[in-house]
């Protein structure tokens, strides 16, 4: 009991010191803000939870985890708040997944479990990941229907195509390991041939319409899912075969779509017509 009551106590004193601080430098000196820092509020009770695991032993390595989101959401916060780019919660929330990752590993490394360092890692890499993809879609999305974008979208493009070609120039070179048994190498493939076709389109070598063309046939993505699924753990060489097909088509749609007539307008679902029940 004493040992939890020393451990809220310290939390809320950090809190209040950080709180405290940043009042005292505003009145003081009148350079900060609220209006603009208030995020950093969440920071410094971030911040807390990691003074009080740094003034405890190993059972309080677990702090780092609810430190870690906190500081990370306060950091968005802070960042969208100051510049005014709030459509950026469309992909920054994979973030907080990343957060999460790192709170793991801190926790990982402080109480000396390698089980947890490793699991740590995955799911930094894993929210890094989806952080990019979502990026570069909505970025995409943003471009098309005139919303301001605070990073180009060539930037988050380049930074796709770079992270897919290391993961499977990573994972090519595990797959006569024993972890390298079950490696994906469909996920990779996608991420270079995304980041490619973003690059292409904001060199002005994809015109929008084609770009149109090649959403347009979003559900080819879910029958290549469904045969992934079912053949990719024969070999890993499945999965790279069938992202080798879908960034080949990509490219093929967003070079060439004019010449194949699809339709270039937005259609995200079918017009099935009515569905019928007996009469009715």
């Amino acid at each position: 009991m004493d040992k939890n009551r020393n451990l809220t106590a310290i939390i809320i004193g950090s809190v209040l010191i950080i709180i405290g601080v940043l009042a005292l430098f505003g009145n003081l000196f009148n350079i900060l803000n609220m209006d603009d820092l208030w995020p950093l509020i969440l920071v410094g009770v971030g911040t807390a939870f990691f003074i009080a695991m740094a003034l405890g032993d190993n059972s309080r390595a677990g702090l780092a985890i609810p430190g870690s989101i906190l500081v990370m959401i306060g950091l968005i916060l802070f960042y969208m708040n100051a510049t005014g780019n709030w459509e950026a919660w469309s992909y920054c929330w994979a973030l907080i997944i990343f957060a999460v990752g790192a709170g793991v590993w801190i926790n990982g490394y402080r109480s000396d479990q390698p089980e947890l360092r490793k699991s740590g890692q995955d799911t930094m890499r894993s929210g890094l990941i989806l952080f990019l993809i979502f990026a570069i879609i909505m970025e995409f999305i943003f471009t098309m229907i005139g919303l301001h974008q605070q990073v180009n979208t060539l930037v988050w493009a380049i930074l796709l195509a770079i992270l897919g070609l290391f993961l499977l120039v990573w994972r090519i070179l595990h797959l006569g390991k024993t972890e390298g048994e079950h490696v994906d190498l469909f996920w990779p493939i996608l991420m270079i041939g995304v980041g490619v076709t973003a690059i292409l389109y904001e060199l002005g070598l994809i015109p929008a319409d084609n770009l149109w063309m090649m959403l347009n046939l979003w559900p080819l993505l879910l029958i290549v899912g469904g045969v992934g699924l079912i053949f990719r753990s024969r070999s890993p060489w499945v999965g790279a075969i069938l992202g080798i097909l879908v960034v080949a088509g990509m490219l093929t749609i967003g070079l060439a779509g004019g010449q194949l007539g699809l339709p270039s307008q937005p259609a995200w679902f079918a017009d099935i017509g009515a569905i019928q029940f007996g009469e009715e």
